[in-house]
């Protein structure tokens, strides 16, 4: 668990002692009154908006004490919820407020990841990034910790080529001592490694993918631009032999600025090695 835990979550475990539990109970609610109402509704909203209830944890959260309201940890569960409403940029201003009255408010790696696929589906890869280059550091390697690397690597390659480097790390991080492939992870340090310029070591690691349609269902469910998600679809095809529908993929890449010129190039070098073996037959 993260070294910041939620404030509500602390108070229940501190009434989950056998003794002096209730001694607890009674001092933090002389401390701070309404504390123990406060923790009990948290609990209810948390639950809720793990449950992708958004509504109804906003409705439970208007019963709460306003004393609380300004809570980072509260923001930043409201900020949840107020996204699973599909409000976006309202979701994102709470985010940021928590932030700046506490920056370590998204350092727990569950509601970071969920703040950071919020700015994500809104386009905000810098802010995404930012949340789970802290998160994901403290995380000991279990399968969460691959996840966030990949997505990780995903918000970072989406900045453009100022971030790629940055993104070769995540992602070789996310495939770090694993034995089965995450077709996320291999499209993702393929796509890199192409637009780093070592396109030997990029085909031989999207060799690994074995099924066009799984990889299909992967991309497309990325929150990155649509030019990132034909990036991906492209080092698929080649790699699972589909040269035309990788040079199509590669057009529909270009469409974005910051790679252009690599979506360009591979055009180039796909279409010129269809002109080598038509002349070779």
């Amino acid at each position: 668990m993260s070294r910041h835990i939620l404030p509500w979550f602390a108070a229940l475990a501190v009434c989950g002692h056998a003794a002096g539990g209730h001694a607890s109970d009674f001092w933090d609610e002389v401390r701070t009154p309404g504390l123990t109402a406060h923790t009990a509704l948290m609990r209810e909203v948390t639950a809720a908006v793990r449950r992708e209830e958004g509504h109804h944890a906003l409705q439970l959260l208007a019963g709460d004490a306003p004393r609380f309201a300004q809570d980072p940890q509260v923001l930043v569960v409201r900020a949840i919820a107020v996204a699973l409403t599909g409000d976006a940029s309202r979701a994102l201003g709470l985010l940021r407020e928590a932030l700046s009255t506490d920056p370590r408010a998204l350092d727990d790696p569950s509601w970071g990841s969920r703040a950071a696929l919020v700015a994500a589906k809104a386009s905000e890869f810098e802010f995404a990034s930012s949340v789970l280059g802290r998160v994901v550091g403290g995380l000991p390697a279990v399968p969460a910790r691959r996840e966030l690397y990949a997505m990780l690597g995903d918000m970072l390659l989406a900045q453009g080529p100022t971030r790629l480097e940055e993104a070769l790390v995540a992602y070789q991080e996310a495939m770090r001592g694993t034995t089965r492939d995450d077709v996320r992870s291999v499209l993702g340090l393929a796509l890199a490694l192409s637009r780093n310029s070592e396109a030997a070591v990029s085909r031989e690691v999207a060799s690994r993918l074995v099924a066009a349609s799984r990889a299909e269902v992967v991309v497309n469910a990325l929150p990155v631009p649509e030019s990132e998600k034909a990036a991906r679809l492209a080092i698929a095809r080649e790699a699972l032999g589909n040269v035309d529908a990788a040079i199509q993929d590669w057009g529909r890449a270009a469409t974005d600025p910051l790679w252009q010129a690599h979506a360009r190039a591979e055009i180039a070098r796909l279409q010129q090695g269809q002109s080598t073996r038509k002349r070779a037959r």
